[in-house]
């Protein structure tokens, strides 16, 4: 009988019938439930459960319907190390040995499947079946080692966190290559890697030299040409903003709120925490992770550390975390950013869903069970869901105030407006849930993409899928020093750049598959924000010569009224815009205080035109480096989920 043929009919959600089967066991299915429990609650009194820990795991087991050995690992009452071992002991199964002991036969691409399926691997020069010891209960172990009689030596029993270890170990090279390289090779037209294309540098190397000469002899009428081409994103964007203060201003329809799903009808959810560097904020993450709403059991957390960084991958180890997380090291290969980490860890995602969470990320606790929520409800073409965000160091100084503003207007404004009409929506960095199939199929991440989630939005869009907004919150902090600011803002700045470019490549085609409203809406967005930022300074000095030496507009002609005219309309036009959706979307939530601070927005986004020029220097000289946010320096205390 060969072994791994044996062990077929047990997947994750393997049946009372299929038990009894494989051992050979008949009577009522009564019996066999109470076996199966009788079996699972032995195991847990060996571990050193007490009795009342014991019905309390039962009665969450049961509310999820799950496994009573998987809520225990899952919810830390047991460790999986333990279990794994007194499952070998006990049924006479082999136990792995370190990670490095152990050697996976093959690569396997869609490596979450490890977790419920037997395969093949090698150590100490013989072969066995490895088997993932958290994934089945004991009920069945034993009846899996029944049936084997002699051959169980040949079976494995491994904790999840040694099969991540020990593919790592095996094959992360080729993981962490396709991780790289996947959206590449499928859909290399959508990968920034390449940059930007032969007629798009051609066009701006020939724009450049044009206007170059013309400004050297007819300045003031080349002004009036640029100023008059530019007011076209101008006006697309003061559109948007505009819009979207009105959609924040009309009525909604009282729409009664859904009822949850409960713990039973929750699907499995993978959540994804990239990490690097950010070893004080660990004990933090580990609380708001411990905080979520939603059964032990049916969560599969993944930190996402990097090889290079020893002291965070240390710092995590040291932890006692629960069993439903595990640490997925990332081995070192260029580029060295976020969605390359993302890419590889979700080899090994195991949901149905898939969120991202930032290190200093406080979700609301309900959050993961509204978004199964919302998905379960909705058509198959929704696959993903961005959440608010909003920040919790807001009154710190005058730069996080006026941050938090920002993001007010993005995420209680625009996002809300864009998702009302279907327009594709720029996501942003964090609390992105995904259905998983939807976010494989189109490549997941750009790793060449340094504003990964705008990109994605883009990509989700043009490829046929509709994106929602979410009625929960996460809770950030605020980028509050001006240097980090500074360095965030370029890495932004720099990804809508790359992501402009590249869904320009090919006009005709982003047009056709995004609509003709969905591609207005990407121009008002992306080439609203660079060339806004990128030319506010610029009116600022036309406005000062004309206000202090009068030499840009003397003479009074036709060209000098008609550019000081596009001056007043654009300024007057887009602070008024700003302002009235600034102020709509603070106006009734916690940030109301900063309705006065309204008022220094156009000071503040002379900071985002000094990132932006750093942004368009840094998109030919370094367009793949990633300028790391540094998290935790905030005075105010973070705010735990209650």
């Amino acid at each position: 009988m060969d072994i791994a043929q044996a062990f077929v009919p047990y997947e994750w959600k393997h049946t009372l019938s299929e038990i009894a089967h494989a051992s050979g066991s008949s009577g009522s299915c009564a019996n066999r439930d109470a076996d199966t429990t009788d079996i699972d609650r032995s195991f847990l009194i060996a571990l050193g459960a007490s009795p009342d820990l014991i019905r309390r795991i039962e009665n969450d087991a049961a509310r999820a319907r799950v496994g009573l050995v998987q809520a225990a690992v899952a919810q830390g009452a047991i460790r999986a190390p333990d279990l794994a071992a007194r499952l070998s002991r006990s049924l006479e199964l082999r136990k792995a040995g370190a990670g490095e002991a152990t050697r996976f036969s093959e690569a396997v691409g869609d490596a979450w499947r490890l977790f419920d399926t037997p395969v093949r691997l090698s150590a100490w020069g013989r072969d066995f079946i490895a088997v993932d010891g958290e994934t089945f209960s004991p009920a069945a172990l034993a009846a899996l080692a029944r049936r084997l009689g002699p051959k169980r030596e040949s079976i494995m029993l491994m904790t999840r966190q040694e099969i991540i270890n020990a593919m790592t170990h095996s094959h992360g090279r080729v993981l962490v290559e396709s991780a790289v390289r996947g959206l590449i090779k499928t859909r290399p037209e959508w990968s920034a890697k390449a940059g930007l294309a032969a007629w798009q540098l051609y066009f701006a190397t020939v724009a450049a030299g044009l206007a170059l000469g013309a400004v050297a002899f007819a300045p003031v009428e080349t002004v009036t040409l640029a100023s008059a081409m530019l007011s076209i994103f101008f006006l697309l964007t003061i559109a948007l903003r505009a819009a979207a203060a009105i959609n924040i201003a009309l009525p909604r329809p009282k729409v009664m709120e859904a009822r949850l799903l409960t713990d039973a009808e929750l699907p499995r959810y993978t959540v994804l925490v990239p990490l690097y560097k950010e070893t004080a904020v660990l004990p933090h993450l580990a609380h708001a992770l411990a905080s979520l709403d939603y059964p032990a059991a049916k969560l599969d957390i993944k930190i996402v550390l990097e090889a290079s960084d020893r002291e965070t991958i240390e710092a995590a180890e040291r932890l006692a975390l629960p069993g439903n997380i595990d640490l997925v090291v990332v081995p070192d290969r260029e580029p060295r950013t976020k969605p390359k980490a993302l890419n590889y860890a979700l080899h090994f995602a195991r949901g149905e869903f898939v969120v991202i969470y930032d290190a200093e990320d406080r979700p609301e606790p309900d959050q993961l069970r509204k978004a199964a929520t919302a998905f379960a409800r909705a058509p198959a073409g929704l696959v993903c869901l961005q959440a608010r965000l909003d920040y919790y160091n807001a009154r710190e100084n005058w730069l996080s105030r006026q941050f938090t503003i920002e993001y007010a207007t993005l995420f209680r404004g625009i996002l809300p407006l864009l998702a009302r009409f279907r327009l594709p929506l720029p996501l942003g960095g964090t609390s992105n849930h995904f259905r998983a199939a939807a976010l494989r199929e189109i490549g997941a991440w750009d790793p060449y993409n340094v504003t990964e989630d705008a990109d994605l939005g883009m990509r989700l869009a043009r490829a046929g899928y509709r994106t929602g907004t979410l009625e929960s919150t996460t809770w950030e902090e605020a980028c509050c020093r001006p240097m980090p600011w500074i360095k965030q803002r370029t890495r932004w700045l720099k990804g809508w750049m790359q992501t402009f470019g590249v869904h320009m490549r090919n006009p005709r085609q982003a047009m056709s598959e995004l609509g003709v409203a969905g591609f207005l809406s990407f121009h008002a967005y992306f080439a609203g924000i660079i060339v806004s930022a990128l030319a506010h300074p610029v009116f600022y000095i036309l406005m000062l010569c004309e206000a202090f030496q009068g030499g840009l507009f003397a003479g009074g002609g036709a060209a000098e009224e008609f550019l000081l005219w596009i001056a007043v309309v654009n300024f007057v036009g887009g602070y008024a815009a700003n302002i009235a959706l600034s102020a709509s979307a603070i106006r009734g939530t916690r940030h109301r205080h900063l309705m006065p601070h309204v008022l220094f927005i156009p000071l503040y986004w002379l900071f985002v035109s000094a990132a932006a020029y750093r942004a368009l220097w840094q998109l030919f000289h370094a367009p793949f480096h990633w300028e790391k946010t540094e998290h935790g320096v905030s005075r105010v205390a973070r705010p735990f989920p209650v």
